[in-house]
């Protein structure tokens, strides 16, 4: 068991219960730098009430391969599978090989307690804007589908349970996306923290796949860096402003994103 205190270069900090939990399920101590970036963006997230509302939070910016394929919501659960040649970059996060490599979560979306038919988000951080077309994240189903695809030039395509698209503005790339359904016929894209727009697509039913990172099962392989995927209930604004600034600010802290 990982101490709930731990020493820094300046002060002792206290450990949240949730780092504690996560410390003990990865197998290589990390470095006090990390240890301590990951503290603080658990107990912000908390503080804003974005981690309540996630089923899954994946911060493939790790030091390891095995640390970067934990849920952090629940690091005891299986780890996201590994296919193809996905390459890892450490303190960056895994770039797809553009044709097979994906990450498999364990847990369908229909499984999940926070996402739901008509309140749910998917969400990425892209440390640079690659330039890609395909998809980041996502699964795709028969007759409903819930996935993320950042286009080239900072577009953004997305499908929250439904198989129809939506496309909103185009925006910067880098940083946090997410994109979320409050409603039945009512979707919101956000960048940076600023919305791209509203959508209003209704919904069809959750689908019954699993998460998948850098790819949509079968269709299309992303060639991209992710370093960040987390899956739940809806999120706006504010909240989607203070989501992006927390991730940022643990990215920047651990060298994954310059400013």
């Amino acid at each position: 068991m990982k101490s709930t205190t731990f020493k820094g270069p300046i002060l002792e900090y206290r450990l949240e219960d949730e780092t504690v939990t996560l410390l003990n399920a990865i197998t290589a101590t990390p470095s006090n730098r990390w240890r301590r970036s990951a503290n603080t963006m658990i107990r912000e997230l908390k503080v804003y009430g974005i981690w309540s509302r996630c089923d899954a939070i994946y911060v493939l910016a790790a030091e390891t391969t095995q640390a970067a394929l934990l849920n952090w919501k629940n690091p005891g659960e299986t780890a996201l599978t590994v296919t193809g040649t996905p390459t890892f970059q450490p303190n960056k996060g895994y770039k797809g090989n553009g044709t097979d490599s994906v990450l498999t979560g364990p847990t369908n979306y229909s499984a999940f307690a926070q996402y739901q038919r008509d309140d749910c988000h998917i969400a990425c951080f892209m440390p640079n804007p690659d330039g890609d077309n395909l998809f980041d994240v996502g699964i795709t189903g028969a007759t409903n589908s819930a996935s993320l695809k950042q286009a080239g030039g900072g577009s953004v395509q997305y499908r929250l349970n439904t198989v129809s698209v939506t496309s909103p503005t185009t925006f910067g790339d880098r940083g946090l996306t997410v994109v979320s359904r409050t409603g039945g016929s009512a979707t919101e894209a956000f960048q940076q923290g600023a919305s791209m727009g509203t959508g209003s697509v209704a919904s069809s039913a959750v689908t019954a796949g699993a998460v998948t990172i850098l790819a949509t099962v079968g269709a299309a392989f992303s060639t991209r860096v992710n370093a960040y995927v987390s899956v739940g209930a809806s999120i706006v604004n504010p909240m989607a402003t203070q989501y992006h600034n927390t991730v940022k600010n643990f990215m920047v802290s651990i060298g994954a994103f310059v400013r």
